[in-house]
């Protein structure tokens, strides 16, 4: 019997908050928030339409995956995080009047 990997893994969510910072331009900004009791990174991506103030906007906190086997909660916010920064629909207002944070892997 072979045993599926989780996805997305820890390394996915990174690799494609990355890649989504270098494809958005300004829209995708990536930091760290901390560190988990192994030493890895927790990721959080940060996206907005940086041409309105912050102060003008609401500010949205999306967090995901606060135990490691929550693949589901990862999916959801990559996906959510993917429409976002890809300017489809209504994604370019909600960046005009959000700030939206997202830690798709509070706990890797």
């Amino acid at each position: 019997m072979t045993i599926n990997p989780v996805r997305p893994s820890y390394d996915d969510v990174v690799e494609q908050i990355e890649y989504l910072r270098r494809q958005s331009g300004q829209l995708v900004h990536s930091e760290p928030i901390g560190r988990s009791p192994e030493g890895r990174d927790i990721p959080c991506a940060v996206l907005t339409d940086r041409s309105v103030p912050p102060d003008d906007k609401q500010h949205v906190l999306i967090v995901a995956g606060q135990h490691g086997s929550e693949e589901s909660g990862r999916a959801m916010a990559m996906a959510l995080m993917e429409f976002l920064a890809s300017g489809e629909a209504e994604a370019p207002d909600v960046l005009r009047r959000q700030v939206v944070g997202f830690v798709p892997c509070a706990s890797p």
